[in-house]
């Protein structure tokens, strides 16, 4: 009768902590305003061309460095990574950084039968391109979805639009063909929550456009937004403020915004101030933090900025301490390389294949658990 008391003496002690206090891990003890490095996060480790003799060339280093970018999968807590294209690097296979476990995983393998400027390769699967700002995830969908150009190996702008089921079975069998007639090298693209759509701003037979790509439809997913023409220039990334219904564009030397539901979606120079410096960078890492209701960049180092929408605002953030994510090596900028997490409120930047995985904390939230399960779609998305 004697052990009665005992469990009652230790229940509370085990109720006064939730389990995200007693599992807490390096990302949730982040502090605002630091960064961290994960050790053992080489993107390297999971290069399939040392045992699989692969036979392009160019390396997998290159799946970053050549003018590519990345996209966050919100179900599977992870930053999903995927390129190549020109002379760079044949190979299609994708990657993955878990938050959960702070590693690398490679989802598919690659072609062993690729051809010249060809998409699909012989085996159906997408030839790799620059993806510039153009990977984006569709979490109501659960895919993966890129446009991009630059195919390997002559570096033709053109390209079919691709998107990638995560449970397929085998994984190489998952890539979608969405069709060819939106390819652009140097596009970008944003997902819209408010109305479930991408949002892909691109030059298309010399005329650039704001297009809506919508995943519920069956057929003519694709369609016009814009008018008249719009302005896109080269090494430039958007991402959608939900809050005021915008698509914002910053990069090398303005920041732009799209009225996406107003009609014809007009497009708007941005007058900022404050630390606008960040305006001129090539393709800075972009992403909306809606527990700050604000727009962050990153190019490289400590630095991070913030914008304010409302009184369009740049606001340059000291680090608060000594961890330095370093300069930025990736040809024409950092792209969707730097994403935000909401599981954690953190900022994910990966800048090298050979260099470690970083995080940035800009405010004191906990973040929102991911799911337990990721969605299953309810529209045949084929």
């Amino acid at each position: 009768m004697k052990s009665g008391p005992r469990i009652y003496r230790i229940l509370p002690l085990v109720l006064l902590f939730p389990s995200w206090a007693v599992f807490a891990g390096p990302l949730d003890t982040l502090q605002p305003g630091q960064w961290y490095e994960a050790p053992s996060t080489l993107m390297k480790s999971v290069d399939p061309c040392p045992s699989n003799n692969c036979s392009y060339s160019g390396s997998q280093k290159n799946v970053i460095n050549a003018w590519n970018s990345a996209a966050f999968d919100t179900l599977r807590n992870r930053l999903i990574v995927w390129g190549g294209g020109h002379v760079d690097y044949g190979g299609n296979e994708i990657y993955a950084f878990n938050i959960d476990t702070l590693s690398w995983s490679r989802l598919t393998n690659p072609s062993t039968n690729i051809a010249d400027d060809v998409d699909p390769y012989p085996d159906g699967r997408p030839n790799p391109r620059h993806t510039y700002g153009t990977e984006v995830y569709i979490p109501t969908v659960d895919r993966f979805w890129v446009a991009g150009a630059s195919l390997w190996e002559t570096g033709s702008c053109n390209g079919n639009v691709w998107m990638y089921n995560f449970n397929a079975s085998p994984p190489e069998s998952g890539w979608e063909d969405q069709g060819s007639g939106h390819a652009d090298c140097g596009g970008l693209a944003a997902y819209d929550p408010g109305k479930d759509r991408v949002l892909l701003l691109a030059k298309v037979n010399g005329t650039t456009r704001l297009y809506e790509f919508d995943p519920k439809k069956s057929s003519s997913r694709f369609s016009t937004l814009n008018s008249s023409p719009a302005d896109r220039r080269a090494y430039q990334m958007g991402v959608v403020d939900p809050i005021r219904r915008k698509l914002v564009v910053v990069g090398a030397g303005v920041t732009w915004a799209f009225n996406i539901d107003q009609s014809g979606a007009p497009q708007t120079t941005l007058n900022t101030s404050g630390a606008t410096e960040i305006e001129s960078a090539d393709a800075p890492g972009l992403a909306y933090d809606p527990t700050s209701d604000r727009i962050v960049a990153w190019n490289g180092g400590q630095t991070v900025y913030t914008l304010d929408m409302d009184n369009l605002v740049w606001e340059k953030r000291t680090a608060t301490n000594s961890v330095n994510p370093g300069g930025i090596t990736a040809s024409g900028g950092t792209w969707g390389r730097f994403a935000y997490v909401p599981s954690k409120n953190v900022f994910i930047v990966v800048n090298s294949s050979e260099r470690n995985v970083f995080f940035y904390k800009l405010s004191s939230s906990t973040g929102i658990p991911a799911p337990l399960q990721p969605a299953k779609p309810n529209v045949n998305v084929r």
